[in-house]
């Protein structure tokens, strides 16, 4: 069977069994909602994170050329329109309810797989690196959630580590008492480390 045929039929039974007796299929549907996204989401999602932040890629000098900067911006812009690809046609076709489950499932992933692609850079970026992560990690999250700003909230892992990945060497953790912290206090140390430039 092919993925989209396969993917035809998930859509079909889903819709189907949320029209006549919701609730009672309410585990059913999530069921073959998972499986939608095995199906159609998984591997692309995976590709379109590393396609975007590629090893080594935040090792950037200071004397930046026009097409290393280029090429940086370039994977997300691609980012983007290949994720409105994705994710739009299932805005239109599915039920609100059977769509909110989706992208909420599906932005739990993004989330982990953004988060374990950022733990691998470890001594891979450096300072103009970890600002332009910053940055492209921003314009990510705004385009991913602006179907549902609670969304972001899924994101809050990846933002305090990214954040502590680019404070200044005379900085310290401890001078961020305020924030209510989702990293344990080693994670924290961690990802101000990740850095290959840091003292």
């Amino acid at each position: 069977t092919s993925v989209y045929t396969m993917e035809t039929r998930i859509k079909t039974l889903i819709n189907a069994l949320s029209s006549g007796f919701h609730e009672k299929s309410n585990s059913v549907v999530r069921n073959y909602i998972k499986v939608l996204y095995s199906q159609v989401f998984k591997f692309k999602i995976q590709k379109l994170i590393n396609d975007t932040f590629k090893d080594g890629s935040y090792l950037i000098s200071s004397t930046i050329n026009n097409e290393d900067s280029s090429n940086i911006h370039e994977s997300v812009t691609n980012f983007i329109r290949e994720w409105n690809q994705l994710i739009l046609p299932y805005l239109t076709t599915l039920t609100r309810s059977n769509f909110v489950i989706l992208i909420d499932y599906i932005v739990n992933n993004i989330s982990s797989f953004l988060e374990s692609k950022i733990w691998s850079m470890d001594r891979k970026i450096n300072e103009l690196g970890a600002s332009i992560l910053d940055r492209n990690i921003s314009i990510m999250i705004s385009e991913i959630t602006k179907i549902d700003y609670s969304l972001r909230n899924k994101f809050i892992r990846v933002t305090q580590i990214v954040m502590l990945m680019g404070l200044d060497d005379d900085e310290d953790i401890d001078d961020f008492s305020d924030i209510d912290w989702a990293l344990t206090p080693t994670e924290r140390n961690k990802a101000r480390n990740l850095r290959i430039d840091r003292k």
